[in-house]
């Protein structure tokens, strides 16, 4: 009986103290978070209000497409532009089961690589997904391996 009378009072001290943690530790703190994101987004708010009162009409000039550089849908790359990209150049052609496309022979970039099974869209006619691209689009993208050193080396191996 002495036993359990202890094991009960332990628990009620323990609680007790997870109580008062509670009560005067992680409540204040936890306001003090609320308050300090509360002036936060008052801060915000005002920077919002006068940006908006410092240029009038800002919000009702609608964004031109291609305006906003590298933006989803901004620059698309045309296909003749790359297909005269890649046309300007000589090149090996690449052909496998999931892949298409070709390395440029001048400096051994790979810089025309196409997903045979992917469309940019779920319309069968659409282009394919091109994970590389010529690096004289303006969204160029492309890999290449070759020798990088300090300037007193000398002259390295380059791609012309």
């Amino acid at each position: 009986m002495e036993n359990n009378r202890n094991f009960f009072i332990t628990i009620a001290l323990s609680v007790l103290i997870l109580a008062l943690w509670q009560y005067f530790y992680v409540m204040p703190r936890s306001e003090m978070q609320r308050e300090a994101a509360r002036i936060e987004e008052q801060r915000v708010a005002e920077q919002k209000k006068a940006a908006q009162g410092t240029s009038p009409g800002a919000s009702e000039t609608p964004v031109q497409p291609g305006a906003i550089p590298n933006a989803p849908g901004g620059d698309a790359v045309t296909p003749a532009g790359r297909e005269q990209a890649i046309a300007s150049t000589s090149r090996a052609k690449i052909d496998t089961p999931s892949l298409e496309g070709s390395i440029n022979l001048t400096g051994a970039r790979l810089d025309d690589l196409r997903l045979k099974h992917y469309r940019e869209t779920v319309d069968k006619t659409s282009p394919e997904i091109a994970l590389l691209n010529p690096a004289s689009l303006s969204n160029g993208y492309f890999a290449e391996i070759g020798f990088s050193g300090t300037p007193d080396v000398g002259r390295l191996p380059g791609p012309d």
